[in-house]
């Protein structure tokens, strides 16, 4: 397990333990940062994920030259069979599955990820190939924190 695939579960189960909320059901997808010494501290709370990512550089000054983004989000999946479950909506398909995703980001611009189902929340997984929209997002996020904490002041 990679360092950065480790802080992804690490803050799995930490974002987890800081809600009283159902982890697998909260209502707005929340940002957040690591420290060095592995502390998470929510930044931001979104009900539009990719909005929020455009958003957190602007607390840069409050967020710190930290060497971690993340973001916590819940949701529905759904299995792919044939080409025609696309024009049904995980949340609306008989096979959806509430799902909880962390993804984080440093600053070489790696990305790693845990999640897990409702219907099976101990088998977490974790993933470090940082594909897809959302990893494209997460990685915008930190180019521009790392370019407004580098301006002069």
């Amino acid at each position: 397990m990679t360092p950065l695939e480790a802080t992804a579960l690490l803050a799995y189960y930490q974002s987890a333990a800081l809600t009283d909320d159902d982890p697998f059901d909260i209502r707005q997808a929340r940002l957040f940062s690591v420290s060095d010494d592995g502390e998470l501290k929510f930044h931001l709370q979104t009900g539009d994920v990719y909005l929020g990512l455009q958003v957190l550089p602007a607390g840069y000054e409050q967020i710190g030259p930290v060497p971690i983004v993340g973001i916590e989000t819940c949701g529905w999946a759904a299995p792919v069979e044939n080409e025609n479950d696309d024009d049904v909506a995980p949340s609306e398909h008989p096979g959806r599955r509430r799902v909880r995703l962390v993804s984080v980001v440093n600053r070489e611009k790696e990305v790693s990820s845990a999640m897990a189902f409702r219907d099976d929340m101990e088998n977490v997984l974790t993933n470090t190939t940082g594909n897809g929209s959302l990893a494209e997002a997460l990685v915008r996020c930190m180019d521009r924190l790392i370019l407004m904490q580098s301006m002069p002041r």
